[in-house]
């Protein structure tokens, strides 16, 4: 099956990625660099393999689509297993990148330093917006086929809006990882 066919090549691509960075970090470490290199490993969005109907990206605000891998490297400043749960944005890391390499005193930036975060669990999450533009030539029953999108999360829950249908979403996602049950709808 195609879906089958697109895991395989996404799979690839992660392997081929985790080499590289694999070969990254045992260049910095012979070259005694990776002690004091700030390291930070992301992605701009995740990808459906048919969940909700859905493949690909950029046409829905289901978690599959918007949550990504952060990784945050900096041996004299992140302790080694450190693991922040909530969800965060990926706005935070220009502050972050300012906050842990010192050169941020009075630059401002959106977002907070996520190593607050590490350093006080006890701190609220933050609440999490995210917009998907309408997209054009995609499937009608797509959700941005039918207008943008936008989501908020708050703690465990992500409420998603549908502009152009008005349909409306709820979901627990630390209960509900996959977001196969509508709240709303229950």
């Amino acid at each position: 099956r195609l879906e089958w066919v697109r895991r395989g090549i996404y799979s690839g691509a992660i392997g081929y990625l985790d080499s590289e960075l694999g070969r990254l970090f045992a260049e910095l470490e012979r070259r005694k660099l990776l002690t004091n290199t700030l390291v930070i490993i992301t992605s701009d969005h995740g990808e459906e393999f048919g969940e909700h109907g859905i493949f690909d990206h950029g046409n829905s605000l289901y978690r599959q689509s918007l949550q990504v891998p952060l990784v945050i490297r900096l041996d004299n400043r992140i302790p080694p297993g450190s693991v922040v749960d909530e969800a965060v944005s990926l706005r935070d890391i220009p502050a972050t990148i300012t906050d842990l390499t010192g050169l941020g005193s009075g630059i401002l930036f959106p977002g907070q330093s996520l190593a607050e975060r590490v350093f006080d669990p006890t701190r609220p999450a933050d609440t999490i917006f995210a917009m998907v533009r309408k997209a054009i030539r995609q499937p009608a029953s797509y959700p941005a086929a039918q207008g943008d999108l936008s989501s908020v999360a708050i703690d465990s829950l992500r409420l998603i809006r549908n502009l152009g249908s008005g349909q409306e979403e709820l979901f627990d996602f630390l209960r509900d990882p996959r977001e196969a049950s509508d709240l709303r709808s229950s």
